[in-house]
C-alpha cells in the first residue's frame, strides 16, 4: 500500500467484483495464449520453462521499462514484477501438463 501511496479510504472505495472479474477474464486469455506458443507436443517442465522466460523477458522486462519511465521504486518493481513471473510460470506448468 505504502509503494503505491494507497490508504485504507482509497481502497474502500473500490468495485472489487469487477476487480476480480476482469482479472479474472484477462488471466484467461493469457492462458489460451500461452497454450498456444507452447503447441501441442508440450509437457509439464517446457511448460514452466516457457512460463518462466515469458514472465521474466517479456513481461517483467516490459513493466520495468514502464516503471523507468514512471519513476516508481524497485521495490515495487520487484513486487509486481516477481508476481508475474512466478503466475506465469505457474500457469505454464499446469497447460503443459494438461492435456
Amino acid at each position: 500500500m505504502a509503494e503505491n501511496g494507497f490508504d485504507d479510504k482509497t481502497l474502500k472505495n473500490n468495485n472489487m467484483t469487477k476487480i476480480f472479474g476482469v482479472a479474472f477474464i484477462l488471466s484467461l486469455i493469457i492462458s489460451f495464449v500461452l497454450v498456444l506458443f507452447l503447441g501441442p507436443e508440450r509437457d509439464a517442465m517446457t511448460g514452466a520453462s516457457a512460463g518462466f522466460m515469458a514472465g521474466l523477458f517479456w513481461v517483467a522486462a516490459a513493466m520495468g521499462i514502464t516503471y523507468l519511465f514512471e519513476r516508481k521504486t524497485i521495490r515495487l518493481f520487484m513486487i509486481n514484477a516477481g508476481y508475474h513471473v512466478i503466475t506465469f510460470t505457474i500457469m505454464g506448468l499446469i497447460l503443459g501438463g494438461w492435456r
